[in-house]
């Protein structure tokens, strides 16, 4: 689902790869859902519902095929709206995974958020 390496990178997007539970994850920075929708297209082919401009500041979609999925996480700030869609990407892959919520994988689930935030962390200090 990535775009080749030698097509123009979008500043607003961020790719990283999980090697643990073998997930790819896209970020996607932008002010607005309309901009969200258009990136997304422009990076995946995948055309997502539209949506009322003021209706959400982020959302996580995962995208499936044969080869794989792929986590999207859109946020329109790199403050608690990336932090809220953050939870929600940690809890599906978790989940396809079939390791639920509960007392006994709280553990897992904050260990594996922490993971999430720190990637993006990381490549948003190196411009990556």
């Amino acid at each position: 689902m990535k775009k080749c390496p030698k097509c123009k990178k979008n500043k607003n997007v961020m790719w990283f790869f999980d090697e643990i539970y073998r997930q790819e994850f896209m970020v996607i920075f932008a002010p607005n859902h309309k901009k969200f929708a258009q990136i997304l297209k422009e990076e995946t082919n995948f055309v997502v519902e539209p949506c009322e401009e003021d209706c959400v500041a982020g959302q996580f979609n995962e995208l499936k095929s044969k080869c794989g999925s792929l986590a999207v996480i859109w946020a329109s700030d790199k403050n608690l709206v990336l932090l809220h869609e953050i939870f929600h990407a940690c809890s599906s892959v978790l989940k396809d995974r079939d390791i639920w919520l509960n007392p006994e994988t709280e553990e897992t689930y904050a260990y594996y958020y922490c993971y999430i935030v720190r990637a993006i962390q990381e490549r948003l200090r190196h411009g990556k």
